[in-house]
């Protein structure tokens, strides 16, 4: 508990620092999060206070901490909390995401030109701000990665030393994800170095950051090695002798057999999925068996406002376009980021994975909506 005051001392400076007289807008998630909690303790009856993945950074806590690379850091938090400060039946790890959230609004905000409409995403994207209060490490992803992200494009070599920092962090929370963002970004330097080179205008501070990047690579070579040979091992499989089998068990059986019309199937139904719909219809049903009947509320709300967004989107389709060539790298890397979860995620789990891994693409979806409609009133 004291961990979790500290934080949300630590986040009313910050957001005081950073928005002022404005305070009330980001501070206003974490209201809503205490709402959703306190609901989330009546609603959840059968299986008790924490639910599904929950319960298995919990056990892993007390047990004690797990070698390897993967969800390391999320393990170390919650070790940390069960065992060095207040426990109190597990209600500080139900609010460890809570500040995080919000330092996730403030740091889009101020890459995304101070837009104070920002904050009004926990009311088109409710799951958002209702993920906040799992015990789940996918808040603390989307923050290291966007800071990463921030830190790279900040000026002077402090920023791409933090930015080398954040990476490693993020390997011990998801190791793909930093893969992913060092990928995108060393493709990004290699086309700058060559224009840069042609014009002789090349800044060699990159000279330093490649050499720290291979120093730390090189350290933690024998980790990085062993995660990504289970990946490839893994890829390899399913992409082979094991893809059949891989796509009939993650469509539930209704594949086509066709592998490149299955892929196209699960990329749609990774967007359009759930239906309100179908939440209401389960919802009458008694809800979610694993997450309980409160989680098909919230989503039936997100899905509508989410839905909201990709039709001003479709509306507006040519206003998006010049929006995004008109944007900084930094926004278009963020939203790379965000969209990267749609094919993976497609490909890994057919498209149908829980709303929790759909919430980075989703807010990418509302981070443009917010440059075509700050585009378009600048127009008028």
């Amino acid at each position: 508990m004291i961990l979790v005051l500290s934080l949300f001392i630590i986040l009313l400076f910050w957001a005081q620092l950073w928005v002022g007289s404005r305070i009330v807008l980001p501070l206003s998630s974490v209201v809503l999060s205490l709402f959703f909690l306190t609901i989330l303790g009546f609603s959840y009856t059968e299986a008790g206070f924490f639910k599904s993945d929950e319960i298995y950074y919990v056990e892993i806590a007390f047990n004690g901490l797990l070698p390897g690379p993967d969800r390391y850091l999320w393990h170390l938090i919650n070790y940390f909390i069960v065992h060095v400060d207040l426990y109190l039946a597990g209600v500080p790890l139900k609010l460890i995401n809570i500040p995080v959230s919000v330092f996730t609004l403030l740091l889009l905000w101020k890459v995304f030109d101070r837009n104070y409409y920002i904050f009004y995403l926990p009311l088109f994207l409710p799951y958002y701000t209702f993920l906040s209060v799992f015990n789940l490490r996918d808040h603390l992803i989307i923050l290291l990665s966007i800071a990463a992200i921030m830190a790279f494009f900040s000026s002077g070599l402090k920023g791409r030393l933090v930015f080398i920092a954040i990476i490693i962090a993020l390997f011990f929370l998801r190791s793909f994800s930093s893969a992913i963002i060092f990928l995108m970004l060393f493709v990004y330097v290699f086309f700058v170095w060559m224009g840069r080179l042609l014009h002789r205008r090349m800044n060699y501070n990159y000279f330093f950051v490649i050499a720290i990047s291979i120093v730390t690579v090189s350290f933690f070579y024998p980790l990085i090695s062993d995660k990504f040979d289970v990946y490839y091992k893994w890829f390899v499989h399913t992409t082979t002798v094991g893809a059949d089998e891989h796509i009939q068990l993650v469509s539930d059986g209704v594949s086509t057999g066709n592998r490149m019309l299955d892929f196209g199937i699960s990329l749609v139904r990774y967007i359009i999925t759930p239906l309100p719909t179908s939440l209401i219809s389960r919802l009458l049903q008694g809800g979610s068996p694993i997450w309980g009947w409160f989680d098909d509320v919230v989503r039936i709300f997100n899905q509508c406002g989410y839905y909201f967004l990709l039709l001003y989107l479709l509306i507006n389709l040519k206003v998006l376009f010049r929006s995004l060539k008109a944007a900084a790298a930094e926004k278009i890397f963020i939203f790379l980021l965000l969209m990267s979860y749609w094919p993976i995620y497609s490909f890994h789990l057919y498209g149908s994975t829980h709303q929790r891994l759909k919430i980075p693409f989703q807010i990418a979806i509302f981070l443009m909506f917010l440059l075509v409609n700050n585009r378009k009133r600048n127009c008028q």
